[in-house]
């Protein structure tokens, strides 16, 4: 790993905002710390569509549906949204 991977990485895990990242299906492959405290989602539960289990009833088929078709879009995007408490 190169410095910069090295400190980009640490970065992301140290970072006060929540970060993650999908592969090319929209699929959690990562989720660093701060995001996993908002969402209340361990790394593993997080992965895949498991991003998806906080959402707000009401927001879930809106978000997770607008969510797939940005990606294969491959396009950016906004929503505002609310979240459950998993616990």
């Amino acid at each position: 790993m190169t410095d910069f991977s090295e400190q980009y990485q640490q970065l992301v895990e140290h970072a006060p905002t929540g970060i993650f990242y999908t592969d090319s299906q929209g699929r959690c492959i990562y989720s660093n710390p701060e995001w996993q405290a908002i969402f209340q989602l361990s790394f593993d539960q997080a992965l895949g569509d498991g991003w998806a289990a906080p959402l707000h009833p009401d927001d879930h088929q809106r978000t997770s549906e607008g969510w797939h078709r940005a990606v294969k879009a491959e396009k950016t995007g906004q929503t505002g949204l609310n979240h459950t408490d998993v616990n």
